[in-house]
């Protein structure tokens, strides 16, 4: 089958299905992959585009001209082989015409907007309370009076100092 392989990427090959379509030989092969699936004999031609009407038209031309080039190549049941007097060996053609969607696909946006709120969510509310939970400090004056040894005596503000009033002297 790698033979065949080659036969079907030739020159040959690529410049009868260049005249079945009109399309010059050189963009042709550029996107034309030929392959031989594991373990079996048959040969996968396939055209790879951006538009999908172009690709399954090469593809199918392409494979056209290799049937066409390989029948012509048989010999004819009329003569006699050369090989002492075996048949050819016979071949069936299968043509899997891809078809593409009939419309585009949609994503819906708005339910991906749901599950990620939701997710992101669970998420903030977990990490929070996990956080508080690993957190042994201590904020509040009555926090130091239920976890300390004694009374607070004194707050220390965190913040700038009040301004001061001054007194008023009279005159």
């Amino acid at each position: 089958m790698g033979t065949e392989k080659a036969v079907a990427t030739s020159d040959a090959v690529l410049l009868r299905a260049s005249r079945l379509i009109g399309v010059p030989v050189a963009q042709l092969s550029h996107g034309l992959s030929v392959s031989v699936p594991l373990n079996t004999n048959t040969l996968r031609i396939a055209y790879s585009s951006t538009d999908p009407a172009r690709a399954q038209r090469r593809a199918q031309a392409v494979a056209d001209a290799y049937t066409a080039y390989w029948l012509a190549e048989q010999p004819s049941p009329r003569t006699k082989p050369a090989d002492g007097g075996r048949r050819p060996l016979s071949a069936a053609v299968s043509s899997q015409t891809p078809r593409g969607p009939r419309r585009p696909a949609v994503r819906i946006t708005w339910w991906d907007l749901i599950v990620a709120t939701v997710i992101g969510l669970m998420v903030a509310a977990g990490t929070a309370f996990v956080r508080d939970r690993l957190d042994d400090r201590l904020r509040a004056p009555n926090e130091m009076e239920e976890f300390g040894a004694g009374p607070v005596l004194a707050v220390i503000s965190a913040g700038p100092a009040p301004a001061r009033r001054r007194p008023q002297t009279g005159s």
